[in-house]
């Protein structure tokens, strides 16, 4: 029961958020969506979010998959875990919310 009200709770969130709006989504820059892409791709973040982020990428930006993959590739090759601690925060402090709004837009 408590898992279903903090779902409850989410979706709530979500569709109330000014972010859920396409003309916000739109005036996200390219670089911030893919560096999004990129964090997303460290251990602890929400794969969901990941694969939003790459779908929107893809279908609403022109971007081809394999230059999302080379340059995830490329951001995580030889991170410390220093650096991949904040990239998890980055992840949280400037994408999660993002990532969830495009997960729940169906991307």
């Amino acid at each position: 029961m408590k898992r279903v009200k903090q779902l409850v709770a989410v979706v709530i969130a979500c569709a109330l958020s000014p972010i859920a709006s396409a003309s916000v989504l739109n005036d996200i820059s390219n670089e911030q969506l893919l560096f999004c892409a990129n964090v997303s791709g460290v251990h602890g973040a929400s794969i969901e979010s990941r694969t939003a982020f790459r779908n929107y990428l893809v279908s609403e930006r022109s971007y081809k998959y394999s230059k999302l993959v080379d340059s995830e590739r490329a951001y995580l090759s030889g991170m410390t875990e220093e650096q991949q601690e904040q990239a998890r925060k980055a992840y949280q402090n400037q994408c999660a919310d993002t990532g969830n709004q495009l997960f729940f837009k169906g991307y």
